[in-house]
């Protein structure tokens, strides 16, 4: 149903990924948003690429991103953009960031690019189509763990800003098993493809462009993304910050991770 926007959206994604490992290379400007907010010359550079594109392909779609001046205009179609996810990971040379393109239609995601570009791991899904993984130009089918048992659950965890409401939730729930990650798109398309199957975030601090394309590949994968309430983000809702805790997760696992929720609020 959404095969050229899928499609479009990863020809940018690659390209955008392709332009940060170059840049990375050499000396970019680097500022402060806020505290521990970083935003860099390429963030600027390759967010004025994605947008135009994406206003050339699609001009009477809406588009949201994160380094355009104006964040507020929504539509029935709304484009997520955010050009690195994981500015202070790029900045420190770590890899672990990623270009996000997401589509969502009546405030619902349905189409999701992930390009962890180091790596080369593209994710995409375009609903109510398969998740899917390409490396190497070979792709695959991915989908979400079965593990259910608090045990087995491993939890993915922020490398840059420790949550202690994702780490209580853990802690409540049982699950002893986890490692951290820096984009945040990057855990949840982790746990469509099977590495991990949960994430907690009660930071207040995130935006729909953080969540928007991960989340159409997580749903697609199987997976669910629900705010501490059990309901879906509304993408076509007034603000752009998701200020409640959210939790991503592998669908088996549900019952704990929503039972130990309850328990902790």
């Amino acid at each position: 149903m959404y095969e050229r926007e899928l499609e479009i959206a990863t020809q940018l994604a690659l390209r955008a990924g392709a332009e940060a490992v170059a840049a990375s290379q050499g000396r970019f400007a680097v500022e402060e948003k806020g505290p521990g907010d970083l935003v860099t010359s390429v963030d600027k550079a390759l967010n004025t690429l994605i947008v135009a594109a994406l206003s050339e392909a699609f001009p009477d779609d809406a588009i949201v991103a994160e380094e355009s001046v104006d964040n507020s205009a929504r539509g029935r179609r709304t484009w997520f953009v955010d050009p690195i996810d994981g500015t202070k990971d790029f900045v420190n040379g770590t890899g672990e960031w990623s270009v996000m393109i997401g589509l969502a239609v009546d405030g619902k995601p349905v189409v999701g690019v992930v390009y962890h570009a180091l790596p080369d791991r593209l994710y995409g899904a375009a609903l109510p189509g398969a998740a899917t993984l390409t490396i190497g130009g070979q792709t695959e089918v991915i989908r979400c763990s079965a593990r259910r048992a608090p045990a087995e659950l491993i939890a993915v965890r922020s490398a840059n800003h420790p949550d202690r409401f994702a780490g209580l939730l853990g802690l409540h729930v049982g699950v002893t098993s986890g490692y951290a990650h820096g984009s945040l798109g990057c855990k949840l398309v982790q746990i469509a493809e099977g590495r991990g199957d949960l994430y907690g975030n009660g930071s207040g601090k995130v935006s729909l462009w953080d969540t928007c394309a991960g989340e159409a590949i997580l749903i697609a994968a199987g997976g669910r993304l629900v705010t501490a309430r059990g309901e879906a983000i509304d993408y076509n809702g007034a603000a752009t910050g998701i200020t409640e805790p959210f939790l991503a997760f592998n669908e088996p696992g549900l019952p704990a991770w929503m039972e130990g929720l309850h328990e902790l609020l």
